[in-house]
């Protein structure tokens, strides 16, 4: 994940988080579809920065419905960029990517990108500051006009609903086989209002945030890039 806050993504983490999330894979399967729809018309050769990208859901699915592009993908867990890595070799798409061990500040900072994924990743950078941050070293990257998709855990806490709510996120995940605790949600990762995700969008230089995507607690918008706030 693309945080200075990241969990221990390390090497058995990366060897079993595939198989670990399998009966999860319907959520991501809806979001990469409706990705596909709104990506569709960029340009064939289009050059696309996947934040965070962790083991390459999102590559292997765009990489195949977009035969052309080229991929930037940028994750500070090596373990998780070298699975990453292996899967994009099998698929025969290593050629069409970079992969950059590190954090999205880390790249060179130039309009290079025609749009931009970060998907369940901003909800493990904690700081207010630090997510702010974060969103501009992505549109220091982009293009102008450039869309970026953003996927992360949301809900109002405030809600009376968020208790019943996180209740049916622990359940899913048991359903899944993973077990969680219901205080991993604000402790281990942020969740943080829909409209207040909006505005941290907003702040960073992106345009009209539009939530296109949910599925329990995970909300995902989509935006243009059209200036970076001082």
């Amino acid at each position: 994940m693309q945080t200075q806050n990241q969990p221990a993504f390390g090497a058995d983490m990366a060897a079993r988080y595939d198989s670990s999330r399998v009966k999860l894979q319907p959520l991501k399967d809806a979001l990469h579809l409706q990705m596909q729809a709104l990506f569709s018309a960029l340009p064939q050769n289009a050059r696309i920065l996947c934040a965070g990208a962790g083991t390459g859901d999102e590559l292997l699915f765009l990489a195949e419905v977009f035969p052309k592009w080229q991929f930037t993908l940028v994750d500070p867990a090596d373990a998780m960029l070298a699975r990453c890595q292996e899967k994009a070799q099998a698929r025969g798409i290593s050629q069409r990517c970079e992969f950059f061990t590190g954090f999205v500040h880390d790249l060179p900072e130039h309009a290079a990108f025609d749009a931009a994924t970060s998907v369940l990743v901003a909800h493990f950078i904690h700081s207010p500051d630090a997510r702010l941050a974060y969103f501009k070293d992505i549109a220091k990257r982009l293009k102008h006009g450039a869309m970026l998709v953003n996927a992360e855990l949301s809900w109002n806490r405030q809600d009376s609903s968020f208790t019943t709510i996180s209740q049916h996120w622990v359940a899913l995940h048991k359903l899944a086989g993973l077990n969680i605790n219901p205080s991993y949600l604000g402790d281990q990762v942020v969740v943080d209002a829909p409209s207040d995700i909006s505005q941290l969008l907003a702040s960073a230089g992106f345009s009209s945030p539009t939530l296109f995507y949910q599925a329990l607690l995970i909300h995902a918008w989509y935006s243009k890039l059209t200036g970076i706030q001082p």
